[in-house]
């Protein structure tokens, strides 16, 4: 079989072009729409395209759902991507200690000057500061 030359791929829409085959990889650039990349390969599932960005600073990968091509494909490389990234495990950290527990500072103070009362033998009630012997509270 020879060599069916370049194969270019065009930009149906602006693309993220990915470190590898998956939105879980990292976003490196963009492609506009209409634009036109050369293609190295893709994942074997044919999903993702191994491109080079059209202004040559790197390659990455497209979603086959962005692309068209001009023509049937030939024959591309079955390219293997790195690893797909994973979320870093959680470092063990040990726990904040608790916050210290409240203090409570009590402070005696003695009850605010108010009437005194003196018990007669009838059982009423004398308020010496009202003047006069009352049944109910000094005002």
């Amino acid at each position: 079989m020879g060599n069916p030359g370049p194969i270019w791929a065009q930009m149906m829409q602006d693309a993220a072009c990915r470190a590898g085959p998956g939105t879980v990889y990292e976003i490196l650039g963009y492609v506009a729409a209409g634009q036109s990349a050369l293609t190295y390969g893709t994942d074997l599932e044919g999903d993702w395209w191994w491109i080079q960005s059209p202004d040559g600073s790197r390659r990455c990968w497209i979603s086959n759902l962005l692309v068209s091509f001009q023509s049937n494909l030939p024959e591309v490389p079955i390219l293997t991507p790195e690893p797909t990234p994973r979320e870093l495990p959680a470092t063990a950290t040990e726990a904040p200690p608790p916050p210290p527990a409240p203090t409570a500072t009590f402070t005696l103070v003695p009850p605010p000057p108010g009437p005194t009362f003196t018990p007669t033998q009838a059982g009423t009630l004398e308020f010496p500061e009202c003047g006069s012997p009352a049944p109910e509270i000094c005002p």
